[in-house]
């Protein structure tokens, strides 16, 4: 936590998918105007997302995000105003081979993000893509962090700090433990079904450190706040659940996120971070 003096306001940060953004991944023009207004009035207000900042910053409708961003579920922060990755946390060597190699029992596709030259990169094999990977890749034809790849050895040496791989839930509960048998690092591991695809399960597999919890401690060591609120609505989101002084999870949260949150608020359909941001705004240190 920050440094204490009278004038600190609290540090506010949100999901996106889910949370912020409305079912249809979009932000509403309400919650738009809701943030903005605030935000010009002095709100401590930032985002934790496992999208990047190259999908994640064109969903945010210009607003004035000055704050550091949690991204990549907290393996990257990033500045909202330009997308430049900081402050990262690579998986182990090794990881991502023993991944792909257990993957491959049960016919999925590890997608591996990984650093390239400065830049973030998303690499998987280009072939005998399983359908989940497949429509993936599908979504992101003109994403330029896109980087297929002929053979799985290619990615063996890659500086990644996330493997993740999709399939149905009874693929990735069965491939779960053949990783961790044959991990010789310590690892970070969520499992969730997908927001717009809920009949995936996707597995998400971090360096220790790489939680969104881990993201915000990181960030907010830099931003001097009373204390921390958080908002959110799936699984990635129970970690800064467990470290906020106040977690409040949306009405169309997952059970086990809306059993771990201090309150339950509207739900994203109905603009909920927003409104309760703009019936809060006293608290918040901010004008009526």
């Amino acid at each position: 936590m920050g440094s204490s003096t009278a004038a600190l306001r609290p540090l506010l940060v949100t999901d996106l998918d889910g949370t912020l953004l409305a079912p249809d991944g979009r932000m509403s023009e309400r919650t738009a105007d809701v943030v903005a207004g605030l935000l010009a009035q002095g709100l401590q207000f930032t985002f934790a997302t496992a999208r990047s900042p190259q999908t994640a910053l064109p969903l945010l409708r210009d607003l004035p995000f000055t704050l550091p961003a949690v991204v990549y579920n907290g393996a990257f922060l990033t500045d909202p105003r330009t997308g430049e990755l900081t402050d990262g946390v690579l998986l182990e060597p090794g990881v991502t081979e023993v991944v792909m190699r257990q993957a491959a029992q049960f016919r999925l596709t590890p997608i591996i993000f990984h650093v390239e030259h400065g830049h973030d990169r998303v690499s998987a094999v280009e072939h005998d893509q399983n359908p989940e990977a497949a429509q993936y890749f599908r979504e992101r034809t003109d994403d330029p962090r896109v980087a297929l790849v002929a053979e799985a050895s290619d990615l063996f040496g890659a500086d990644a700090f996330v493997a993740t791989v999709m399939g149905t839930a009874e693929q990735i509960t069965g491939l779960i433990p053949l990783i961790t048998e044959n991990l010789h690092a310590e690892c970070t591991f969520n499992a969730q079904p997908d927001t717009y695809h809920p009949e995936q399960v996707w597995l998400e597999i971090t360096g220790v450190g790489a939680t969104k919890a881990a993201g915000i401690a990181r960030l907010a060591d830099t931003v001097p706040h009373e204390h921390l609120i958080c908002f959110g609505d799936n699984h990635n989101d129970l970690s800064m659940f467990a470290s906020a002084d106040e977690s409040l999870a949306v009405a169309n949260a997952a059970p086990a996120v809306l059993a771990a949150a201090s309150a339950v608020i509207r739900g994203n359909s109905a603009d909920g971070v927003a409104m309760w941001l703009l019936e809060n705004r006293s608290r918040l240190g901010l004008l009526d």
